[in-house]
């Protein structure tokens, strides 16, 4: 340890003989480390939303969608073949669907749904359904459906889920019946057809939830007379960020509708990303103010150290030296403090997300629970902010006090 380190530790020593500027030290400690929290804790919660939302949102939409609502895919296989030979290293999942409007009704009630035919077993790289599903047990239902072929005797009904809101509309609840409507291009409507309630989907989204209804692909595909035809597949990529430049490069190869997930709930998602902007600046002016508050601690450290700071001077210690003693005060400071904030910041979001103690309104939010979700880069990236601001604000004093007139600090002894 140097010289410079040692006169900035005893400075700092609540022991020394200016106890006031050590307690203010300390404040300005606390100061720096609520700001961090808070900075940490609110990038958090922003993250959390627009993570937990971009899960919810994905459970119901893939990545990309490519698609042909009116005909349908007529070569389910060579298209799927297709997509992986194209994509070799972006894309990890490739599922096939069937999708329709239909009508469904339960105790004399009637209500429209968009009915959606999936292959559980394929799609399960995408999103993991059983998050959204409840019970569990309806999942593996309909995975085994897709072994069977469709009975529309109705002697055994085929399992269905319904979104939590379609639910309530049906007045249905695991094990009750309901009929589907079966879509007919010259009629309208043909027959209906019994299926069973298995399970309720709650993905968050009252779009989906109040109108998705899932059925095994091969169910679906009964329905809409496509044999062996599918109405699109859902991809899954390694990174989804790719997801407009892959959709486009497939428009191009196939006479296909591709959309990417992005484009989707795009005003939702740029809302987000805005907010986060919005809130990292609010949050930053925190850590300013605390380090004003290490600014004033340091002039303060300087009025009350003028006689040492020219016997310093006179005993040969160089106007750098008397800059880094004070720098290593302020940096002393940001360290602690930083490092305090992150542990308060991460406790927090740590106590909120194990909890779930804070309730929001799930009408307006999507989610019954504040979320919370943290980058790694947060212990590195906050903390760094935090100590550079702490040193700017170290720097200004630390030059007046290297500039102070000698004679000046002496008449004061």
């Amino acid at each position: 340890m140097n010289v410079t380190s040692i006169i900035a530790k005893r400075y700092l020593n609540i022991a020394s003989k200016h106890r006031l500027f050590a307690w203010v030290s300390i404040l300005s400690i606390f100061g720096v480390a609520l700001g961090v929290a808070t900075m940490f804790s609110a990038m958090a919660i922003v993250t959390g939303f627009e993570t937990t939302i971009r899960d919810r949102f994905l459970a119901a939409n893939a990545h990309v969608l490519s698609f042909d609502y009116t005909n349908g895919i007529q070569n389910p296989q060579e298209y799927e073949d297709y997509l992986w030979a194209k994509f070799p290293y972006d894309v990890h999942t490739v599922s096939p669907f069937v999708h329709f409007e239909s009508i469904l009704k339960s105790e004399g009630v009637y209500t429209g749904s968009l009915v959606r035919g999936i292959h559980l077993e394929k799609r399960k790289g995408l999103t993991e359904l059983t998050k959204f599903i409840q019970p569990g047990l309806a999942v593996e239902k309909l995975h085994a459906e897709l072994t069977k072929p469709f009975d529309p005797s109705g002697t055994r009904l085929s399992p269905i889920i319904l979104g939590t809101g379609l639910a309530k509309k049906l007045r249905a609840s695991i094990g009750s019946e309901i009929s589907i409507m079966q879509p007919n291009d010259r009629k309208g409507f043909g027959n209906n057809y019994l299926f069973e309630v298995v399970g309720i989907y709650d993905s968050g989204f009252q779009y989906y939830d109040s109108k998705l209804a899932l059925v095994a692909l091969n169910t679906g595909q009964f329905l809409l007379n496509f044999k062996g035809v599918v109405t699109g597949f859902e991809l899954g990529l390694n990174d989804t960020s790719k997801a407009p430049k892959i959709a486009s490069q497939i428009n191009k190869d196939r006479k296909t509708q591709n959309t990417a997930w992005q484009t989707f709930n795009k005003d939702m998602f740029a809302m987000i990303a805005k907010d986060k902007q919005v809130i990292w600046m609010i949050v930053s002016l925190i850590a300013l103010v605390a380090g004003f508050n290490i600014l004033t601690t340091l002039f303060i450290s300087v009025t009350l150290r003028q006689s040492d700071i020219s016997i310093l001077r006179i005993l040969g210690l160089t106007s750098r030296g008397i800059v880094s003693v004070f720098l290593k005060q302020g940096l002393f400071i940001g360290v602690v403090g930083s490092a305090l904030g992150v542990a308060l910041g991460w406790g927090f979001c740590e106590f909120v997300r194990v909890t779930e103690i804070i309730e929001i309104p799930a009408s307006s939010y999507y989610m019954k629970t504040l979320p919370v979700d943290y980058h790694y880069s947060y212990f590195f990236v906050l903390p760094a902010i935090s100590i550079a601001i702490c040193l700017i604000s170290a720097y200004i004093p630390a030059r007046q006090a290297a500039r102070l007139s000698l004679m000046r600090g002496i008449r004061n002894l």
